[in-house]
């Protein structure tokens, strides 16, 4: 894999403050951490998304224009 010399230098940097062995390993890191976030918030907002369905279909069945 390649990178530019400023992502070499932001790796390095990021690899020295996670006390980690190799380039490979920040940037595995790193992902891991970017998809545990992304779970959380995906996590968060799926009660409201549940919501907003049971809402929905409240709403339907209340409409008397729907048949």
């Amino acid at each position: 894999m390649s990178v530019s010399k400023e992502m070499a230098s932001a790796l390095n940097c990021e690899q020295k403050e996670r006390m980690l062995g190799s380039l490979q390993e920040t940037m595995r890191s790193i992902i891991a951490d970017y998809f545990m976030i992304k779970r959380m918030q995906s996590q968060e907002s799926a009660p409201k998304k549940i919501k907003k369905q049971k809402e929905e279909k409240l709403e339907i069945i209340h409409n008397p224009l729907v048949v």
